[in-house]
């Protein structure tokens, strides 16, 4: 998860990391049932702590 703290030229290219590592997972965690609720729950989390 990106910190806080993180220097702001790390954030171009975090933002370019994440949208990069969101394919691979999306397509990763469609066979499993159990994995998208693990999922929402950690992005209701993230949303809840901005």
């Amino acid at each position: 998860m990106l910190a806080k703290s993180d220097p702001p030229q790390k954030t171009v290219s975090g933002q370019k990391q994440k949208r990069e590592l969101l394919i691979p997972f999306e397509a990763f965690i469609k066979p499993s049932p159990a994995l998208p609720l693990l999922l929402g729950n950690t992005y209701y989390e993230m949303k809840r702590r901005r």
